[in-house]
């Protein structure tokens, strides 16, 4: 009977073994992409507050935990003082959140949370669960650098023992936590996807070497790592416009037609998933990606475009039914409909709104306000060019800004906040070395590289000038509602050959990056700790230190692409520097500067958090 039985299981885990390895290589693509993820999913968690750090969370939290009861509406405000937070709105005397698809996405990590608790301590279980990732990641580590047993000896060392310091100071955490907790860990698994899906792009467009250090940098050296514990859409938006990225090279790199336009349709479905949890930047993502899927693509016979506006359809599903469910009415999407104030309605979100009319009349109006949008962003550029500064460079305290932030000058610019796009200042030098002609840039505009290239053009030009009539404003920190520009950015920095070959000296960089990081955050931590500085200026600090890097790394990438010299080595050192600026913003920001954002997730993090916090703020 047992000899039967053992017959019967050992073809059922050979199949399900090589399921798990088939959904592995689907997601990870190789070893590589899996230690980029374990890797971001250990770090993480070292800073990860559970709490509430901006208001719009309440909203988005509350939301979940309805949705988790059965029903779309919000009954009852387990988060904040009421319903009446930023973004709820009302429907036949019944409020609704927003973010539907964010928070459909959280629904497993909610379900796994309260399984978990229902059997032991959340918070011993999460340090269990990091530190089995820890092993995981040596594992992993161990055999890329062909020493498996030494580095899974060390990883379980490692691992037992940050279990240990965490089970010894560990509390109880709140069951009423539960739903925001599982929001900030779907937000930090989409983090670490960002940086997968970027070395899978890049590993493929170039080499692993690059594909690796881009991906390491997506998540340690911009902004993506500051908001992955913050249950905000926009690391999930970054995430969905990579894959958008990932699958339009794929159909043009395949080999064979049937293949490409697989990966073609497979392009929009990320679009489709986007609208279903905010509408506007769908749009934005999907103009981009028409305007250069369509005059690149192999073919636009009626059949196959029949085939991608199918699937394209099937990704918004989702989408056009929560608003049915909500509004009766497909495109009317939950942020058009009147804000909850009380159980009194108030005018309507910060789009307007189009009630009443044939869906396909709405439709043309959502693409006519896109339009007026643009518009909008592109007067502000011109007339206002401070405004762009003050965005993209430069924050500084803006008065109208800072009032609203408690009178601190807590927000960075985008090359504040991520120094290593210093070296998009490459770019000008770039194409007047090259000087390309009519033909090469059309050659380039139909290669699977210069579609790439294309449609990050368009996609950072359509989100900024999308945005840019509302920038700068209070409580962005980074940018971020521009946030799935950095991983998108850093994408078109590794196109210029000086940084690609920077990228190749993988021990310079590596070295530098932790120095950086760790003698140059210890050095400005005491500097912190002597100077006693508000939030504003600690924050400001590293505003100008990050400027100062960003023009490092500027510098030498225009020098040495202007000049055609190779100077990698020193090309490596600026990279590891700004990514070390980058990180130490991250963890310092995480840890103390803004303590108040909730207690931490991991038991020692709250030991470490109250040290550094009494040190840095005074």
């Amino acid at each position: 009977m047992s000899t039967v039985s053992l017959a019967r299981i050992r073809p059922l885990g050979g199949r399900v073994h090589e399921i798990g390895v088939r959904l592995g290589r689907s997601v990870f693509g190789d070893r590589v992409g899996a230690a980029i993820f374990l890797g971001a999913c250990c770090f993480l968690p070292l800073y990860w507050r559970v709490g509430v750090f901006i208001t719009d969370t309440y909203t988005v939290a509350n939301t979940l935990v309805a949705v988790a009861d059965g029903h779309l509406f919000v009954e009852r405000a387990v988060y904040g003082p009421g319903l009446d937070a930023p973004w709820m709105h009302l429907v036949d005397g019944r409020a609704y959140g927003r973010n539907y698809g964010q928070v459909v996405f959280t629904l497993p990590f909610l379900w796994t949370l309260e399984a978990v608790a229902a059997v032991t301590d959340l918070r011993i279980a999460l340090a269990g669960g990091v530190s089995l990732l820890v092993l995981a990641l040596s594992v992993q580590v161990g055999v890329l650098a062909g020493r498996r047993r030494a580095f899974a000896l060390l990883g379980s060392a490692a691992a037992l023992a940050f279990f240990a310091v965490n089970a010894t100071v560990a509390t109880p955490l709140d069951p009423r936590w539960f739903a925001l907790a599982a929001l900030q860990a779907s937000t930090m698994v989409a983090a670490a996807l960002v940086g997968v899906v970027l070395y899978r792009l890049l590993a493929r467009l170039h080499n692993r070497r690059v594909g690796t250090v881009a991906g390491v940098l997506a998540v340690l050296a911009t902004p993506v790592g500051f908001w992955a514990s913050l249950p905000k859409r926009h690391v999930l938006v970054a995430l969905l416009a990579l894959c958008t990225f990932y699958a339009l090279f794929r159909s043009r790199d395949a080999a064979g037609s049937r293949r490409a336009l697989r990966f073609r349709a497979l392009a929009y479905v990320p679009v489709g998933l986007t609208a279903w949890v905010l509408a506007p930047e769908a749009l934005v993502l999907f103009a981009a990606l028409a305007a250069v899927d369509l005059p690149t693509a192999r073919s636009n016979d009626p059949r196959t475009l029949l085939a991608v506006g199918a699937v394209f359809a099937l990704s918004l599903v989702p989408f056009f039914l929560t608003n049915v469910l909500i509004a009766g009415n497909p495109i009317r999407s939950p942020m058009l409909l009147p804000s909850y104030e009380g159980g009194v309605v108030s005018t309507p979100g910060s789009a307007p709104s189009v009630f009443g009319g044939p869906v396909l009349s709405q439709a043309v109006a959502a693409v006519t306000r896109l339009g007026s949008t643009f518009a909008r962003g592109f007067a502000v550029a011109i007339g206002h060019p401070g405004r762009l500064v003050e965005t993209f460079v430069r924050s500084g305290y803006v008065e109208g800004v800072a009032v609203r932030d408690g009178g601190e000058a807590i927000n960075l610019a985008l090359l504040e906040s991520a120094p290593v796009l210093g070296a998009l200042l490459a770019l000008p030098a770039l194409v007047a070395v090259r000087r390309p002609d009519r033909a090469t840039i059309e050659r380039w505009f139909r290669s699977p590289a210069g579609t790439t290239d294309a449609l990050a053009g368009m996609y950072v030009l359509g989100l900024t000038l999308f945005y840019l009539p509302r920038l700068p404003l209070h409580a962005q920190i980074t940018v971020r509602y521009l946030l799935p520009l950095f991983p998108v950015l850093l994408y078109v920095v590794t196109r210029v050959p000086a940084i690609r070959n920077a990228m190749t000296c993988t021990r310079t960089f590596a070295w530098t990056f932790a120095g950086s990081s760790l003698l140059g955050g210890q050095l400005l931590l005491a500097g912190l700790a002597l100077a006693e500085p508000t939030l504003g200026e600690a924050v400001q600090v590293h505003a100008w230190l990050g400027l100062v890097v960003a023009l490092a790394v500027g510098g030498w990438a225009v020098v040495v692409t202007a000049t055609d010299r190779h100077c990698d080595r020193l090309g490596a050192v600026c990279l590891g520097m700004a990514a070390g600026s980058g990180l130490v913003f991250l963890v310092l920001s995480g840890v103390s500067h803004f303590s108040y954002a909730g207690d931490f997730a991991l038991p020692a993090g709250r030991v470490v958090g109250e040290a550094l916090s009494g040190v840095v703020t005074g």
